[in-house]
């Protein structure tokens, strides 16, 4: 009979912190291009154009995805830099 063992697993909030955010980085990248290429598809397919428009979203997903990931960036840059951007600066004077 073999004996059970339970397995723990640790819970890291950096871990998760990373995880979450490289989860929203391929949100990023994944809605515009999918949004774009179903919408250059459709309106290719009503004027008949294929695949012209489509290949003409492609700049735009691309533009919207740039977006969308420099702004996180930058989120994630005031998150871990507060000091620097002036959010949360401390002009306490050390007590005697």
């Amino acid at each position: 009979m073999a004996a059970h063992m339970a397995v723990q697993i640790e819970f890291d909030p950096k871990q998760a912190a990373a995880i979450g955010f490289v989860w929203e980085l391929l949100v990023a990248l994944l809605i515009p291009i999918v949004l774009c290429a179903v919408a250059g598809r459709a309106l290719d397919r009503y004027f008949e154009t294929s695949p012209w428009l489509m290949v003409a979203s492609i700049p735009v997903a691309m533009t919207l995805s740039y977006k969308m990931i420099r702004d996180k960036a930058e989120q994630l840059g005031r998150e871990m830099y507060p000091s620097k951007t002036g959010a949360s600066q401390d002009h306490s004077t050390p007590s005697s």
